[in-house]
């Protein structure tokens, strides 16, 4: 449909086009190419444009699990990781737009190379991303600040701290454990040697 033909139409109407999806043609914002080799650079792109967008897309996942992991109070938007984040939502937009563009081309191929490059990138990005920096000291912090201050098991209905409390019991019980449960096995005899072998269990 030609621009002339498109501004003849009154406004509220609307006509059928002439694209047609399964064939070479290209149809893209200021551009259209007839059975054009251009095709094959649209389809490429399309592939880098996928796979880059599945590995940026994991990449904001796992710093904002990481990002979740500091405490509010320790967070603002001066945060390294949050910059981090905000530069990869930057980056993912203009990529985005990118592929909005390419979709809109009303081609099959295209649609189907989009579908591929979406589960190649998937597999990609999870299987070599590395993994997230996951802080067990941190969460330990984070947990013991919520221990209450007067050593009784919370009645609010924070569940956190009622775990946590519960944790820290448990814990404590285990450390206090009387000598009396360890068992000690000594000085096993050793038949095929002949010679007595000082052995311990401990038996907790």
């Amino acid at each position: 449909m030609s621009n002339g033909t498109f501004e003849e139409l009154d406004v509220g109407s609307c006509q059928g086009t002439h694209v047609q999806p399964f064939s070479t043609d290209l149809h893209l914002l200021f551009l259209e190419c007839k059975q054009s080799a251009w095709l094959l650079a649209i389809v490429f792109g399309t592939i880098i444009i996928k796979l880059g967008q599945n590995w940026m897309y994991t990449t904001i996942g796992q710093l904002q699990r990481e990002l979740l992991q500091i405490p509010s109070t320790d967070r603002n938007c001066c945060t390294q990781k949050v910059l981090l984040l905000l530069w990869w939502e930057f980056v993912t937009g203009v990529v985005g737009i990118l592929s909005v563009l390419i979709i809109t081309g009303n081609n099959a191929i295209i649609w189907l190379t989009i579908i591929v490059a979406n589960m190649v990138g998937v597999v990609l990005a999870y299987t070599n991303i590395e993994a997230d920096h996951h802080s067990t000291a941190l969460e330990l912090i984070n947990m013991l600040e919520r221990y209450p201050s007067n050593g009784e098991r919370p009645k609010c209905e924070d569940e956190e701290a009622r775990r946590t409390f519960d944790a820290i019991t448990k814990l404590r019980k285990i450390l206090r454990r009387n000598k009396e449960d360890i068992k000690y096995i000594k000085d096993d005899f050793d038949p095929t040697e002949g010679q007595p072998m000082a052995r311990r269990n401990l038996i907790l």
